[in-house]
């Protein structure tokens, strides 16, 4: 998803940034290299979308224009860009409560993931129990985040764990093993 390259209060900017994305589609639609500045490259950009879905082509970004470009962008990171699922039960997740079998077959797949990354995560059975291997793991990674050990996976312990699972796995940023 591109959204996160946006920037607050810099239209032409972010103008660059749906003509990019939506180039990436079109390739009649030439690539802007977002910069900020409403450039011969830009306005060659406008033209060309302009042209393409049938509106004036004057290279103008007036309110039809830029509606056209949106909606255009947003319909392309609809169907391109995965959507974040919450999988985290809302009662919790804990031992000695009720079994959620796909969130520990979630959980268990982040870890084993995680043990491939880090030498002092143990890799787990992906089985949708909370087992002694899984819940050693858990402490494991609790007393690395400098929570309590008590094997709960509370919502604080899932945010911890989805976040170095993003930051290492999902986006695909460590090569070797590490210790954390």
């Amino acid at each position: 998803m591109t959204s996160h390259l946006l920037r607050f209060n810099s239209p032409i900017y972010n103008l660059q940034v749906f003509l990019r994305t939506i180039s990436r589609r079109y390739p009649d639609i030439p690539p802007v290299l977002p910069d900020g500045v409403y450039g011969n490259a830009t306005v060659k950009a406008v033209e060309a979308f302009q042209k393409k879905f049938l509106l004036p082509a004057n290279g103008i970004t007036g309110n039809e224009t830029w509606n056209g470009i949106v909606e255009v962008y947003k319909q392309i990171e609809r169907e391109t860009s995965p959507q974040n699922l919450n999988v985290y039960p809302e009662e919790g997740l804990n031992p000695d409560g009720k079994s959620f079998g796909v969130t520990v077959v979630v959980m268990q797949s982040m870890i084993n993931a995680l043990s491939e990354q880090f030498t002092n995560i143990p890799p787990v059975s992906i089985n949708g129990v909370l087992d002694e291997q899984t819940m050693t793991a858990i402490i494991t990674m609790q007393k690395a985040f400098g929570l309590n050990p008590d094997g709960n996976i509370t919502p604080l312990f899932w945010n911890y764990l989805s976040s170095v699972y993003e930051a290492y796995i999902s986006t695909d940023r460590v090569n070797n093993k590490a210790i954390f």
